[in-house]
Parts: structure tokens; C-alpha cells; sequence
């Protein structure tokens, strides 16, 4: 794709590409970072992956991809001029044409940047929910958990049977991992355990550390046949003994504006909302 001046070219990334995209994202104001753990251009050759070239430079770049099926998340966008919204435009259309030959049906985008709520309005994203941060200070555990619950640090046996219970916990495709993502996941993570009842895995919470004495409960799931007998009580209580014993004071979490049950497990668990709920951006395809 050409834009009108002529000199500014949109087009799939090359490997040769990725230096001077790691160098235009890290000098650039306008960046969008949800990379989960990967590098920004881990998705090379991958549909939804352009860089935009002005006079031969790269000025910018979009990771919209599939892992899985069938919604795309931008896992990275970047440009370097004053005026984001033509580069963006542009490399957003490029993504949207790649996706249109595969199994996608939207594209997404967590928005933690005012300059992406700003931009993507524009080019026909609309807000499809928000996602609110909450943190607790101190490790107590208020409510008691039961001991029909069995958690247990994950197996790499257990991974089909993990995601069998994500698909039920969270039925809407916008949320789903990929089997490739969580075990990266275990990878990073402090701590990742599995619920079982009875001897089946019902549930399973894993959480990163970052330096010092923070950690991010990155997900809760537990199958909906079990919700209500304190599954998610009792990983978290679990998670909490780890977070003491790694010297942990302080952790975070994310969760839907409309998860209104896991709301109330974290209220009873002392996590308090902070800050601006985050945009979940979305364009149906």
C-alpha cells in the first residue's frame, strides 16, 4: 500500500526489519505495548504484521495477530511522527486486509495510552469493555477455604486439561490463551497452580513476579460446574502463601468490568480498584 504523498509505503515485515523497528519503538512517544512476554517482533511472517516506510525508513509498525483464533489482539503498535493517526491508519488497514483471509472476526486493543484513545475512535474502533486494575497491600487471607480443594503447582501433563477449563470459565473467545501462551506463561511465572476436585482440575491461577516485592495475578479461572464451593478462595489462598514466602507485600490484578462474581471474591480478599478503568477496543471484521 502507497499513501498519497508517495514516498510513505505500507508492507508486510521482513526480517531485516527488525532492528530498525526495536530502534523506531524505543524512541517513539506513540508505542502500544501488550506483548506478553515476547519480543515485539516475535510474530514475524505472521498475518496482521506490517511496518510502515517513509523515504526508506521505517516510521512505524502493527502486531494484530491471532494466538488464538478468532479474535486478533494488537500486541504492538508504534509510530514515530508528530501526527499518529495517518501511519496508524494505514498500518491498521494493512492488518485488517491480512486478517480478512484468515479465521479472525475482530480486532482488539487494550488501551493503557491516551494517544490510542484518541486515535482509534477514528478509524472505526469502538469501546467493547473496559478492564479495571485492583491491588491489595499485605498478604492476610480474611475467609476461611475448604478443604475439598486440592491445589497443586501445574504438570506439563496438565495443560489440555487447563485449557479445557479456561474455554468454560471464559466462553468468550475475547479472553481466550492459547495453549503456546500459557506455557510461556508458566515460563515468567511465580506461580502456577491447578484446583482439583475429586481428582479432576477444575481451576488454576498463575501470577509473575517482577523485581522487589510486587507480583500480578494475571488470571483466575475456575470451571462454572464448581463456582460457588470455594475454588477461587483456595487458589488464591495458595497464591498467597507463595507471594509470602517469595518476600512479596503488594499485588495486582486486571479484571472485566463485567466479571461482577470474581468482583466480589476479591473484594472478601482485601483487592481494592485503582486508578482509570482501561479501554478494550474493538473492530469487527
Amino acid at each position: 500500500m502507497s499513501l498519497a504523498n508517495g514516498a510513505a509505503v505500507i508492507r508486510p515485515m521482513v526480517k531485516t526489519d527488525e532492528n530498525d523497528v526495536l530502534a523506531m519503538l524505543d524512541t517513539t512517544d506513540y508505542k502500544h505495548l501488550h506483548a506478553d512476554w515476547q519480543m515485539p517482533t516475535a510474530w514475524l511472517g505472521r498475518p496482521g504484521v506490517a511496518v510502515y516506510v517513509l523515504d526508506g525508513v521505517v516510521r512505524g509498525y502493527v502486531a494484530a495477530t491471532l494466538d488464538p483464533p478468532p479474535v486478533a489482539w494488537v500486541r504492538v503498535l508504534g509510530v514515530k511522527r508528530h501526527d499518529p493517526l495517518p501511519a496508524v491508519q494505514a498500518l491498521l488497514a494493512q492488518a485488517q486486509a491480512q486478517l480478512r483471509e484468515t479465521a479472525a472476526t475482530a480486532i482488539c486493543c487494550l488501551s493503557v495510552s491516551d494517544w490510542v484513545d484518541e486515535t482509534l475512535p477514528e478509524i472505526g474502533f469502538t469501546i467493547d469493555r473496559t478492564l479495571q486494575t485492583y491491588v491489595k497491600e499485605g498478604l492476610d487471607v480474611p475467609i476461611a477455604t475448604k478443604r475439598s480443594v486440592a491445589i497443586r503447582p501445574i504438570k506439563k501433563e496438565d495443560f489440555p486439561a487447563v485449557m479445557a477449563v479456561e474455554r468454560r470459565a471464559f466462553p468468550e473467545p475475547l479472553w481466550w490463551h492459547s495453549e503456546a501462551q500459557l506455557r510461556l506463561g508458566q515460563r515468567f511465572s511465580c506461580c502456577f497452580d491447578v484446583a482439583e476436585v475429586d481428582g479432576q482440575i477444575v481451576g488454576f491461577q498463575y501470577s509473575t513476579g517482577s523485581q522487589g516485592k510486587y507480583v500480578h495475578l494475571v488470571r483466575v479461572a475456575v470451571d462454572p460446574a464448581v463456582q460457588g464451593r470455594g475454588v477461587g478462595a483456595a487458589l488464591l489462598a495458595q497464591a498467597f502463601e507463595t507471594y509470602r514466602a517469595l518476600g512479596v507485600s503488594s499485588v495486582s490484578l486486571n479484571s472485566p468490568s463485567d466479571k461482577v462474581a470474581a468482583h466480589h471474591l476479591y473484594a472478601k480478599f482485601g483487592f481494592r480498584p485503582v486508578g482509570r478503568p482501561y479501554a478494550v477496543w474493538r473492530l469487527d471484521l
